[in-house]
């Protein structure tokens, strides 16, 4: 962690933005990984939770695409847009218990900006990251904590959530391309 944060820190020193990217499987700890580096920093911490395809709008087709469980427009629109242009942009938090947009936040797109959750290295979000994290946990790991947060969505991660994932993983180099790997 520390060497993170002086990276961070140093090469701070050259932008007015620096976007940080936390990617890895489900309950790896990416988020947990993304609030200290926040308490360290004081960085905006946007999760790709947030962003999550409501259920109306998948398919078969969105399921079958890698990535397609995530509203990559919805990203692009209201978190690419605003910090390739520079731009305060407000932007929606989905609840997957409520199937909807719950909460409007806004983006400062200044400092330290980290951007958390499987996915996050996806093409189609349109980021360019200062810094890659890969955060990792063995399954057995991952699958307790799953079943800590929320026993009732353990089979759901299990068939359909952690698949989609290997997927991903298999299909782009993510691991490989981080600057840093957490276990």
């Amino acid at each position: 962690m520390e060497k993170i944060i002086k990276k961070i820190n140093r090469l701070l020193q050259t932008k007015s933005i620096f976007v940080v990217g936390i990617d890895g499987p489900c309950a790896s700890g990416k988020t947990t990984l993304a609030k200290k580096i926040a308490a360290e920093t004081g960085a905006q911490v946007i999760h790709i939770d947030d962003f999550f395809l409501p259920a109306k709008m998948r398919t078969a087709d969105s399921l079958n695409t890698i990535g397609g469980n995530i509203d990559t427009a919805r990203f692009v629109d209201e978190i690419s847009r605003g910090i390739s242009l520079k731009i305060p942009t407000e932007y929606g938090i989905y609840d997957c218990k409520e199937g909807r947009i719950t909460k409007i936040k806004t983006l400062k797109p200044e400092g330290i900006i980290i951007i958390e959750g499987a996915y996050s290295n996806l093409p189609e979000l349109c980021i360019d990251y200062d810094l890659k994290i890969f955060v990792e946990a063995p399954l057995s790991v991952r699958l307790n904590r799953i079943q800590a947060r929320n026993a009732d969505s353990l089979n759901s991660f299990i068939n359909i959530w952690i698949p989609l994932e290997n997927k991903y993983f298999e299909a782009y180099p993510i691991k490989e391309s981080c600057d840093f790997i957490v276990e």
